[in-house]
């Protein structure tokens, strides 16, 4: 068994023992009668939704892609977003999204050093940015609940958020002796890159501005699938309380945040006032929302002129 399918298995076990938990605590049949929809408009909203959020997405890593002197067409890297998200959510393997985007860039003549710091820098402005936005919130989600100690957990991230840009940034200063080695080059180019990205205001500031708007529409993806199944949720407790639980399902430890996401759905909005039960189902329609829109990924995947990886 190799690495990644082994990984690949222990996500899938942690995703199942999460929801055979919550399944166990819930009534099922109840979980299923909620998932109707009662407003179609709503669900047609979050679909579009999750379609503006790929947009989001794309432009940031096109952004990105610019800052490192990548030249591709606005319209070919929505594509390849859109295919790895395919991969991500509706079709979860060990081949995940982020390598296929490296992949499919390396095809276009690419060197794969800067595809897959292109895909990297991406990945840290997005999760920088979910995390400054969860840091940011949290007055309003103490006005919920008491979090006590955990109180110190999101600036803490923020903290190390920062610290792991300037780290990355700083892998160019490592000593000249060792310079040579393959693996310290490429993070001497990687440090480069990224510093075309952070240090520059016109990039910097736009990529993490993305980054706040694509964890914000999220949360309104969400609310639009609570409102969809009838389930009342009010505006604000949903970009208060969702973040922190789409935050939590980024841990790397279960299949696309299934089960995670659920667990802290459940543990976040019932402190708007709503029902454990619904605030499960509202986390399946946010995922299965995911899986669907992602759906013509696929289709862009089977129609690309791109070599398939073996």
């Amino acid at each position: 068994m190799t690495r990644n399918t082994l990984m690949f298995a222990l996500k899938l076990v942690v995703s199942i023992t999460i929801f055979a938990a919550l399944f166990v605590m819930f009534d099922l049949a109840e979980v299923w009668s909620r998932l109707k929809i009662h407003s179609f408009s709503y669900l047609g909203l979050a679909l579009c939704g999750f379609l503006a959020l790929l947009v989001s997405n794309a432009f940031r890593w096109w952004v990105i892609l610019c800052a490192i002197r990548i030249d591709l067409p606005f319209a070919f890297t929505l594509k390849l977003q859109y295919i790895a998200a395919f991969f991500n959510q509706a079709l979860p393997s060990v081949i995940g999204g982020d390598a296929i985007r490296m992949y499919l860039l390396q095809a276009t003549g690419t060197p794969l050093q800067k595809s897959v710091n292109s895909v990297v820098i991406e990945r840290m402005v997005a999760l920088a940015g979910l995390i400054f936005l969860v840091t940011g919130l949290q007055p309003f989600v103490l006005a919920h609940v008491d979090l006590g100690p955990a109180q110190y957990v999101f600036p803490a991230l923020s903290a190390i958020a920062i610290s792991g840009i300037v780290t990355v940034m700083l892998l160019d200063k490592l000593p000249v002796r060792i310079r040579h080695w393959r693996a310290v080059t490429f993070f001497s180019v990687m440090a480069t890159d990224a510093k075309s990205v952070f240090l520059s205001l016109k990039y910097g500031v736009f990529t993490m501005a993305l980054s706040l708007f694509s964890s914000t529409l999220m949360a309104v993806i969400a609310l639009f699938g609570a409102r969809a199944l009838g389930i009342e949720l009010a505006t604000m407790d949903a970009l208060v309380l969702i973040p922190p639980a789409i935050l939590a399902s980024t841990l790397p430890i279960s299949i696309a945040g299934w089960g995670v996401r659920e667990g802290a759905m459940v543990a976040t909005l019932t402190y708007a006032g709503v029902s454990e039960v619904d605030a499960l189902v509202v986390s399946i329609m946010f995922g299965f929302t995911m899986v669907v829109s992602s759906m013509p990924g696929g289709l862009l995947w089977l129609a690309s002129k791109s070599r398939r990886p073996s």
